[in-house]
């Protein structure tokens, strides 16, 4: 059996042709039938009372519950791996100053990843987990208990003083095809890691709480931690990462193991213990507890992977998703899950070569602007500067077909360091590719790139979108004018 979510129909009736013209034999389609009856005979399915018959049926009250909740807790203190520990830094005192950063901290759909609201997950606001916690309330109440002091900071922008950072970031939500990637290597997306190692420096001690799907190459964060957490993703029950990290209990220590290994080099997608070259950071089974002895060292940053083929870097939206660290913002701020509508701006998935693989956006009033963007900016000067273009898919769905393109600087000061080109789309897909050097030219400082895409559209303007990168320029020569 699969799941044929894109080509159900042509599935369906290329195997109603190929039964009724004898090609699948009557005798192939009873053994299918034969087997699935057989499956829920086993089960007892057709003994049993129908689901509103069957006991707790129609009793939404207790979903969420106090003996749920405590449960789903104590999965989160038992699934946590602790990877490094220098100098036993953990458990932390809860009497110090604690400075909290990072985008995973306040954000329980970043700590659940896919398929919780949405098929994709992510996007959504913490009122949307009745009765969750994010990990931020749970390290708030254990430093509470004990007098400490918290200072939130979620983009670490802010020079305050503190005894110890905790940095709490990793992957964006994602499911299936979405989260399909080339290389373990982790791209930093809401939260600017780079501010790790600075902490480090100015003497504070740093405890990373990573949050991810799967093991990823972050020998960078690593070394720019003394403690390092691979808490994966710990739902709505975040506060039983404080419960652990500040050890509330004296019962409370690290028990998770990895049950994958942890690669050495971005290139490590397959680590299997069976294999003659097996090689990994931490090995399957590897976990450090209270009082163990942490003998990480200085890891190596590289990365394993040839720059040029870091497709990440120039990717910026594609199969549904616009990958770390970009993201689609309207006014600088993230949007929510979509379908998206603020009254201004509309944005939904839409079907192109997959189910949901590429966005609607509608242009309600004109007045403002889809962006994909980064929290910080990034150096696309080389990129610029040589034969490359911003590529991407698009067509005209309502309203009129011209449209403006731009990119920006990633700036205090709003549209001030960005341009736009005018393009022209059809009712069908086409590709249009925009070279950079022309966005530069404009005075976008290519050097800070923090919005990869901008759309202007009039008001009743609808186009769709899909696959946004940055590729070589096919004419080997710059076209700054109508492109469509």
């Amino acid at each position: 059996m699969f799941m044929a979510p894109d080509s159900w129909q042509g599935l369906y009736y290329s195997t109603l042709e190929h039964a009724k013209s004898g090609r699948i034999p009557a005798a192939r389609l009873d053994d299918a039938v034969r087997r699935i009856l057989r499956v829920k005979l086993t089960s007892g399915v057709f003994e049993a009372p129908k689901p509103s018959l069957r006991p707790l049926a129609g009793k939404t009250d207790i979903l969420g519950s106090a003996e749920h909740r405590a449960i789903a807790r104590q999965a989160v203190r038992e699934s946590m791996v602790l990877l490094k520990n220098e100098n036993n830094l953990l458990p932390l005192d809860g009497r110090k100053t604690i400075l909290v950063v990072g985008d995973g901290a306040d954000s329980i759909t970043k700590a659940a990843g896919g398929w919780t609201l949405s098929w994709q997950g992510g996007g959504y606001p913490n009122s949307e987990f009745p009765n969750g916690e994010s990990i931020l309330s749970g390290i708030r109440s254990a430093v509470g208990a004990k007098g400490g002091k918290l200072i939130f900071d979620p983009t670490g922008s802010a020079n305050v003083d503190a005894d110890v950072v905790i940095a709490v970031y990793g992957e964006d939500p994602y499911a299936e095809f979405q989260g399909d990637v080339d290389h373990v290597d982790f791209v930093p997306n809401g939260f600017d890691t780079a501010k790790l190692k600075a902490y480090k420096d100015s003497g504070k001690q740093v405890v990373s709480v990573f949050l991810s799907g799967r093991p990823m190459w972050t020998n960078p964060e690593i070394n720019a931690s003394d403690a390092f957490v691979a808490a994966f993703l710990p739902g709505s029950e975040g506060a039983g990462i404080a419960d652990v990290l500040f050890q509330t209990d004296p019962t409370y220590d690290f028990k998770g193991r990895l049950s994958f290994s942890w690669p050495k080099t971005a290139d490590d997608v397959e680590l299997n213990v069976h294999n003659d070259d097996y090689d990994a950071l931490f090995a399957f089974g590897y976990g450090l507890s209270y009082g163990d002895a942490s003998t990480v060292g200085t890891l190596s940053e590289v990365s394993g992977i040839d720059e040029s083929a870091m497709a990440t870097k120039g990717l910026f939206f594609a199969q549904g998703k616009a990958p770390q660290p970009w993201m689609l913002t309207v006014n600088e701020t993230p949007i929510s899950g979509l379908p998206f509508d603020d009254g201004n701006l509309t944005i939904a998935a839409l079907d192109k070569d997959a189910q949901e693989d590429s966005l609607r956006v509608g242009f309600t009033s004109g007045e403002t602007d889809f962006v994909i963007s980064s929290g910080y900016g990034h150096d696309f000067s080389r990129e610029s500067n040589g034969a490359m273009e911003l590529v991407f898919s698009a067509r005209s769905l309502a309203g009129s077909t011209d449209i403006m393109i731009g990119m920006g600087c990633d700036s205090d000061d709003g549209r001030e360091c960005a341009a736009t080109l005018p393009v022209t789309l059809s009712a069908e897909w086409q590709e249009v590719r925009l070279t950079l050097s022309c966005f530069a030219e404009r005075g976008v400082e290519m050097g800070n790139l923090g919005r990869a895409m901008i759309i202007d559209g009039d008001a009743g303007q609808s186009v769709g979108l899909s696959n946004v990168r940055i590729e070589a320029d096919t004419n080997a020569k710059a076209d700054c004018g109508h492109p469509g």
